[in-house]
């Protein structure tokens, strides 16, 4: 059931992504909205994985959760947006999640479990194409959205290959 539930909000993240990376097509293209949008949509998503893996005490939704809900409560605060408050909060957002994926890492490790390796692997790529985002959204301000729609599509997709081994496992 577990394998499941990640798979299906691993999914709902992509197509979350697909809607932000659709968006500037119809003329909707207010980085603070979609940034808004994206945040808390992964909170949602991410407590209600939470709420149905709580008998597997898996926290991995409650700490996203918790990070994409402060993140989003954060940016009603700031008045004075720039690329460089753009680029922190996404640098923030990075490390936040980096660190979960690391204790599920650590899980895994601990359990003897070769899954360790591949979540290791999926954190570099989430590092790598985070920092990258980060550093686009300082320099260049004209694809902000975009480059927050590609960010999370890949974090979809990485959120997904964790079920779709494990059930390949089973």
């Amino acid at each position: 059931m577990k394998i499941k539930i990640d798979l299906i909000t691993g999914i709902l993240l992509i197509f979350i992504s697909i809607i932000a990376l659709i968006l500037p097509i119809f003329k909707i293209s207010d980085f603070l909205w979609i940034l808004k949008f994206i945040l808390l949509s992964y909170s949602l998503i991410s407590i209600g994985r939470f709420i149905l893996n709580f008998k597997t005490k898996d926290y991995e939704g409650l700490y996203t959760a918790l990070t994409s809900f402060v993140l989003f409560i954060f940016l009603f605060y700031v008045k004075n947006y720039s690329s460089l408050s753009y680029a922190l909060l996404v640098f923030t957002f990075v490390i936040a999640q980096s660190f979960i994926r690391l204790k599920k890492a650590d899980y895994y490790h601990d359990n003897k479990d070769k899954m360790w390796i591949l979540e290791i692997t999926t954190l570099i790529i989430f590092v790598i194409s985070g920092l990258l985002t980060a550093l686009n959204l300082l320099i260049a301000s004209d694809n902000n959205g975009t480059m927050i729609g590609f960010l999370f599509f890949i974090n979809g997709f990485i959120e997904v290959i964790d079920p779709i081994v494990n059930y390949i496992k089973k």
